[in-house]
């Protein structure tokens, strides 16, 4: 097999030679589906690492820190998938790809979610408190600047006072620092990235063979 032509024909040959669990030849099978369940553990493995070693070495609340976090979690999710799906040849189905590919995004997001779990309530329990105060702090440091934006503000807030302003805010943001209402929605955004991601790898990994097939 040839794969030439763009870049995403190096990325499906790149993946496929990952010495991942799930690395096989032949179609898929119940044990090839826990292979898949092993990658979206292993994956979330490394993930956990990232945000352990982000915490130990200090960098937890950078400002980059959460962009860094993001990516990373987007990129494993993504990795998972990947090599879930495209090490197998086309003896395998499209339907069983997506199986395999959408069992490894669960297992994923379900094991990260997890560990944020974990990780608010037992590695880093002042975690979301810290934050909060950042956030406050952000706002107040706005409000010190209010007469400068109040021109800004909508209309039926152009009298607010700034202790009114402040408590606005922090109770507009305080959803996103309460761990109970965070996980599940990261989990459900994990779910549908992994849903999305899926589709799109199948969709490739068809368009490539197809293509190198007719080569």
């Amino acid at each position: 097999m040839r794969f030439e032509g763009s870049g995403s024909f190096y990325f499906v040959h790149f993946v496929s030679q990952l010495k991942l669990p799930c690395k096989c030849h032949t179609g898929l099978s119940i044990g090839n589906m826990r292979k898949a369940a092993k990658n979206g553990l292993l994956c979330a493995a490394i993930y956990a690492s990232f945000e352990i070693g982000t915490l130990i070495s200090g960098l937890e609340f950078h400002d980059n820190a959460r962009f860094a976090a993001y990516a990373a979690n987007s990129f494993l999710l993504l990795l998972a998938i990947a090599a879930s799906i495209l090490p197998y040849v086309p003896k395998s189905s499209a339907i069983d790809e997506l199986k395999e590919g959408l069992k490894a995004a669960g297992v994923y997001s379900v094991a990260v979610s997890l560990f944020f779990a974990l990780y608010f309530s037992t590695i880093a329990p002042d975690y979301m408190e810290v934050k909060k105060e950042m956030f406050r702090d952000k706002i107040e440091y706005v409000a010190e600047r209010l007469e400068d934006i109040r021109g800004e503000l909508p209309e039926d807030k152009q009298s607010i006072t700034k202790e009114d302003y402040i408590e606005e805010k922090i109770e507009e943001g305080a959803f996103w620092f309460t761990p109970s209402k965070v996980i599940p929605i990261t989990l459900f955004g994990l779910m549908i990235l992994g849903f999305v991601y899926t589709f799109a790898m199948t969709a490739l990994k068809r368009k490539v063979l197809y293509r190198s097939q007719k080569s």
